[in-house]
């Protein structure tokens, strides 16, 4: 399972080399690069909302992870850009040079965010703003404390950042980064380092307070000082957010609903075509579509905020799963079909489900080859137990598709041994 925390580069070096790209997802990829390039080209009231989806293990979250990592120049594996691998793995040139593109006219900031790991401690109410907030104040290197935080900035924009870093470890004897997160000794340093720093706004040592009530600012506002951030550490003038798991998490609640329309609304406005956000979502935001049984009814109220979408078929995870794991040798191949010229009709009759609405999948030749040892009704079978489960769960401690498959393949079968290790013309029950 694909996680944004995971940036390693052994580790993406892993996961990239193996990323399967069907031609489904190549072509939505060429279509949301075309719309970023021409809305980051005109600026203006351009729509900058992406919303991607598709059922459980679909690759939403690996799709929007390497393209975001593709964008981002900061990123090498083995010295080279990680858009390089990106575009190893794509097969169409157009797709390719649309990328190259895209990332070197409009070298963009970055920011990942993953809400079914980073959502704040103890508020399971947070909005996505909120939670985006303070993202950005860490990767940005600024304290947690939202106060303290906005002194740093202060600090910065005068240009006395470093004579601040120094005093501080003149009188803590260690360095502002080791302890700017801790409470303690924030509270007992930070009130006379401001105080001796800043005396006209501080006129005494108690003047500042890390704590206290919690300013009040309009979503517009949050919004401009997350851009003003972001630009400031970067040096960058677009910028792509990209929140994973939101449609999870927002999920039904309307306070949560009404912020990240604004949030979206205030992206678009303020940035004027520089600023994107792409979320991830198992719900589809197009009523005529299957998935929207899984939708609360609140949450089709973001479909204007978010009109550029990518959908990723469940197609597509069958796909990847026998380029991956099922993909046969020539000699293999030639047996498999000769096996279901002989007995192909018989196999059809005798594995035909009645009355199973979902499971009535074309099974011919071809088909039958690609999965082997499997039927096409198992993947059908699969993919909507996992889609149940992943509602009901969130996704957590549940195992993709691929990653059943090879179970099923490589585990003893009762006193039988693997799957995988059979001879031919035996299959998976």
């Amino acid at each position: 399972v694909i996680s944004y925390g995971a940036a390693q580069e052994e580790r993406l070096k892993a996961e990239i080399s193996e990323y399967v790209v069907t031609d489904k997802i190549e072509s939505q990829l060429e279509k949301l690069l075309t719309d970023m390039q021409l809305a980051m080209d005109s600026g203006g009231q351009n729509e900058v909302g992406v919303w991607v989806s598709g059922f459980y293990g679909s690759g939403k979250s690996s799709f929007t992870k390497y393209l975001a990592l593709a964008l981002d120049d900061r990123v090498t594996i083995d010295g080279r850009p990680f858009i390089k691998h990106f575009q190893d793995r794509l097969h169409k040139p157009t797709t390719k040079a649309l990328m190259t593109t895209l990332a070197q006219r409009f070298p963009a900031a970055v920011v990942m965010l993953d809400l079914a790991t980073e959502a704040v401690a103890g508020a399971s109410l947070a909005e996505v703003t909120t939670v985006l907030y303070y993202k950005v104040l860490q990767w940005a290197g600024y304290s947690k404390n939202t106060k303290v935080a906005a002194f740093e900035r202060k600090l910065k924009q005068d240009g006395r950042y470093e004579e601040f870093e120094q005093a501080f470890e003149a009188k803590a004897g260690a360095s502002w980064s080791d302890y700017q997160d801790d409470q303690l000794v924030v509270d007992s340093l930070l009130p006379e380092l401001a105080h001796e720093l800043y005396p006209e706004l501080f006129p005494t040592a108690e003047s500042f307070r890390t704590s206290g009530d919690e300013v009040v600012s309009l979503l517009k506002d949050r919004m401009q000082e997350i851009i003003d951030i972001v630009r400031d550490h970067s040096g960058k003038e677009y910028i792509v957010f990209v929140i994973d798991e939101v449609g999870q998490y927002v999920g039904s609640n309307a306070n949560k609903i009404l912020d990240l329309q604004g949030m979206a609304e205030n992206l678009k406005n303020i940035g004027q075509g520089k600023v994107w956000v792409i979320g991830t979502a198992q719900q589809t935001l197009t009523e005529d579509d299957p998935r929207v049984a899984i939708n609360s009814p609140e949450l089709f109220k973001v479909k204007d905020r978010f009109p550029i979408s990518v959908a990723l078929e469940s197609s597509d995870i069958k796909e990847i799963c026998y380029r991956r794991l099922l993909a046969k040798s020539p000699s293999g191949k030639d047996k498999l079909e000769q096996l279901f010229d002989q007995y192909g009709q018989a196999l059809r009759h005798n594995t035909k489900l009645e009355d199973a609405r979902f499971y009535d999948s074309e099974f011919g030749k071809e088909e039958f080859t690609n999965l082997y040892p499997f039927l096409p009704a198992h993947f059908e079978l699969l993919l909507h137990l996992l889609g149940s489960l992943a509602k009901s769960t969130g996704g957590v401690g549940l195992r993709s598709a691929i990653k059943v498959i090879q179970d099923v393949l490589i585990e003893p079968q009762d006193d039988q041994g693997p799957v995988a290790n059979q001879p031919v013309g035996w299959l998976a029950t």
